[in-house]
């Protein structure tokens, strides 16, 4: 956590110096947005304690998806993000010699939200509803959530775009790549650019530090990337996203 805490410090400090850069209102009435990612989370089998490792193993992840959102009313959006994602799913049983034996097979999964944001200079709220097909391990342990669950989430803005505080649950899609649960901050004082930074945790067996950025590269079109990094009893929680923001008037 200490490389985590230094990272959001020199954030903060170099984002004061920078002069302010107010960016051109959202005029977009519709946002097309494509998206994907892949890494690696960490599955952990613990015994009675914590520290008391069973069986660890790396699952590779691939995910991808995209979004439509439309303005109903002024600072209003409705929209509706859906994702399929591909892992590995784990199985176990007892061999001759009552020995546990672990086995790995492919799985597919299918996310949805339908979600609702208001938005104000100081202050922005999101909610939105999930359905998955897969089960979602939200703490360090347990799958907090079963196939076929339906399960709320949202976000919360403190902050003008210039300097702000954002918490996410359940709200950020790729689901896996950004995590279950963020928390950080961000700002868009460097012109056409929105810098996030923050920790993260859910599906990953701990926590680890988000760094995401928004480009504007034109009137109608933005550019987004996400980068994750972590670990967890010696087993790396890396993750890489990308995508497209097509905005139209």
């Amino acid at each position: 956590m200490r490389y985590i805490k230094k990272a959001l410090s020199y954030f903060c400090i170099c984002m004061m110096p920078l002069s302010i850069y107010t960016p051109q209102p959202d005029t977009a009435k519709t946002r097309v947005a494509l998206f994907g990612g892949s890494g690696h989370y960490a599955l952990i089998a613990r015994g009675c304690s914590d520290e008391e490792i069973v069986h660890k193993k790396s699952i590779p992840f691939t995910e991808f998806g995209g979004s439509v959102d439309q303005k109903v009313y002024k600072n209003i959006r409705l929209g509706f993000k859906a994702q399929t994602t591909r892992d590995l799913k784990e199985t176990s049983h007892l061999d001759e010699n009552h020995k546990r034996v672990y086995t790995y097979s492919g799985r597919r999964g299918f996310i949805f939200s339908p979600f609702l944001s208001i938005s104000f200079k100081y202050a922005g709220l999101g909610l939105s509803g999930n359905y998955t097909t897969n089960s979602l391990k939200v703490g360090e342990y347990t799958e907090d959530f079963k196939p076929h669950d339906r399960f709320g989430g949202g976000y919360l803005r403190l902050g003008p775009p210039s300097f702000y505080f954002r918490y996410s649950v359940f709200y950020d899609y790729p689901l896996y790549l950004n995590g279950m649960s963020t928390f950080g901050f961000g700002s868009n004082r460097i012109r056409n650019l929105n810098v996030w930074l923050g920790i993260t945790s859910g599906e990953y067996d701990g926590s680890g530090f988000l760094l995401k950025g928004v480009y504007r590269m034109s009137r109608m079109l933005e550019l987004n990337m996400t980068l994750r990094l972590g670990q967890s009893n010696g087993i790396r929680e890396n993750a890489f996203g990308a995508g497209i923001t097509f905005l139209m008037p």
